[in-house]
């Protein structure tokens, strides 16, 4: 054996003190596998603590992304499932899917904490395509609702326009 400290040749491996320096020989051995232990315990303890930690807040955002798509389709689900009271035979997913193109169903919160379902898609109007948006505002029973906004291409329309638009979606259901 050596000593790490002077150099100096140890035969005697039972000798635990360096005569020519005092340096302590086997703890020096002990120690520094010791070391080595207790960092690579360490390491691997702060290795799989950060890995649960991304596992779990991964799978709390997909839940979360879940339950978020689940909520929307139920909001709109509300409306696409209605009928109108003077249409009772069709509901306005079917009529909506009949008369736009590219349509689409969302649901969010309004600024005046209002639950809104938004439709957007796209129709002739005036012998043109256009992008219509229209917004249905959920009542606090959310199994009613109104009819709130319409815009054709981002400009807002009036009411009548709105009611002329809902009058031409469903002509064909008379």
């Amino acid at each position: 054996m050596e000593c790490k400290r002077c150099g100096m040749i140890i035969n005697d491996v039972q000798v635990k003190v360096c005569p020519k320096c005092g340096n302590i020989l086997s703890e020096d051995k002990v120690n520094t596998n010791t070391d080595n232990n207790d960092l690579l315990k360490v390491f691997l303890i702060v290795f799989f603590s950060v890995f649960i930690a991304f596992l779990v807040l991964g799978v709390t955002l997909i839940k979360s992304k879940d339950s978020y798509r689940e909520k929307t389709e139920d909001r709109t689900f509300v409306v696409r499932n209605s009928t109108p009271s003077d249409h009772p035979t069709i509901t306005y997913g079917d009529a909506f899917d009949n008369f736009f193109s590219d349509g689409e169903w969302e649901f969010f919160e309004s600024d005046k904490h209002e639950d809104v379902v938004e439709f957007n898609g796209r129709c002739e109007y005036r012998e043109t395509e256009v992008k219509a948006k229209i917004q249905f505002v959920l009542f606090k029973n959310e199994d009613d609702f109104e009819i709130s906004f319409l815009s054709f291409n981002d400009v807002p329309q009036d009411n009548l326009t709105m009611i002329a638009l809902m009058d031409a979606v469903f002509e064909d259901y008379d």
